[in-house]
């Protein structure tokens, strides 16, 4: 079931930002990587003329907050939040893109007690606005049952705890914003003891019949913790098949074994079935997405594709700290810091939606000062 939410109050004005200061604060851009592909400029026009559509709703996407006790991160969350609600209050919502925690899902009970509390307490803290939530892998405790030591029978085991501590039945919805229809998606689905990036067949039978149903004259907006398509993950995140195989002790002669292969984790796992569901509805101009704590921006069959940077930056740690974090991450095989993008600073995105179907994304650092280098 959807909602209409201030159908009747009338759009307010906004200069989108300029193409120099999307550029500026994005950490990758993805400038026609892709065939078929055109970035954005962060601001289009709606007409031949060059004349700037009018707003229909304001959105302030606050992504990977991952709070915690260590690095300052309560402080930089609640700065984050009153830096949003000074610079963009007008907002019509505010949606928490994911991983409002840090690390749930390899935590025992207490840990995971903590962190919520934290969470909680601070988020009380936000300016009076809508929020509506999507849930990250960061969020969903103890599928690492070994080192979570659970069983999977806890009450709140899974996305249930996440569920009761945002007062939800489900892990996904949609609702109508005036000119736009937003739908929000539960990207993270469980892979051996880890997870993947998808939706399930339940979800995206519910997805069809929710995009079928989107009246005549909107636009869809579709957001996920997990980037549906991401260039930046193509670029760092994928490797060798024969890489993976020999990691896992497994024949890498075979000439399959040198195609590029993207890790479960990465990237939606379902993106060609997911693309193909978007250009049969007609209506989806933009999906949001968080994860991976780079500022992205890409064009792909007429729909743009951002990713929001996070609150927390380098999950608030500094420079040195995160640079040695991710070399312990590549000798366990991950891909060496050097070849990572730039992550964002910490931040929050301002999405304005238009009337004429297209989107403004701007990404808003907050000015935090990492706790250590």
């Amino acid at each position: 079931m959807t909602t209409d939410l201030h159908a009747s109050r009338p759009a307010a004005p906004s200069t989108p930002p300029s193409r120099r200061g999307v550029l500026k604060a994005a950490g990758v851009l993805a400038a026609g990587t892709l065939a078929g592909c055109a970035a954005p400029s962060g601001s289009r026009s709606g007409g031949p003329g060059g004349e700037i559509p009018a707003r229909s709703a304001r959105l302030i996407h606050f992504t990977d907050a991952h709070i915690r006790p260590e690095f300052d991160a309560v402080s930089g969350v609640s700065t984050a939040l009153a830096h949003a609600c000074s610079h963009a209050g007008d907002a019509d919502a505010m949606i928490t893109g994911g991983d409002m925690i840090m690390y749930s899902m390899d935590q025992p009970e207490v840990r995971v007690k903590g962190l919520w509390d934290l969470w909680q307490t601070t988020f009380a803290q936000r300016c009076p606005m809508r929020v509506e939530h999507c849930i990250g892998n960061h969020d969903i405790w103890g599928w690492n049952k070994a080192r979570s030591m659970t069983t999977g029978q806890e009450p709140r085991w899974g996305k249930a705890w996440w569920l009761k501590a945002n007062a939800l039945e489900r892990t996904y919805k949609s609702f109508d914003l005036r000119d736009w229809h937003v739908v929000i998606l539960d990207s993270v689905q469980p892979l051996g003891e880890s997870y993947q990036g998808l939706i399930d067949q339940e979800q995206f039978a519910w997805l069809e019949r929710d995009l079928a149903g989107v009246q005549p004259g909107r636009h869809t907006l579709i957001i996920s913790h997990i980037p549906i398509l991401s260039v930046g993950m193509l670029d760092c995140d994928a490797k060798r098949g024969e890489a993976i195989l020999a990691g896992a002790g497994l024949d890498a002669s075979s000439p399959a074994a040198r195609a590029l292969v993207i890790q479960g984790g990465a990237m939606h796992m379902d993106t060609h079935r997911l693309l193909r569901l978007f250009e049969r509805s007609g209506t989806v101009r933009a999906c949001l997405s968080g994860h991976i704590h780079i500022v992205e921006s890409m064009r792909y069959k007429n729909i743009d594709f951002h990713c929001s940077g996070a609150v927390s930056g380098m999950w608030w740690r500094g420079e040195a700290s995160n640079r040695r974090f991710q070399q312990e991450r590549a000798r366990a095989g991950d891909v060496d810091v050097s070849e990572r993008p730039t992550r964002a600073e910490p931040g929050y995105a301002v999405v304005d939606l238009m009337s004429d179907g297209t989107v403004a994304h701007r990404y808003q650092p907050i000015g935090w000062k990492y706790a250590q280098p």
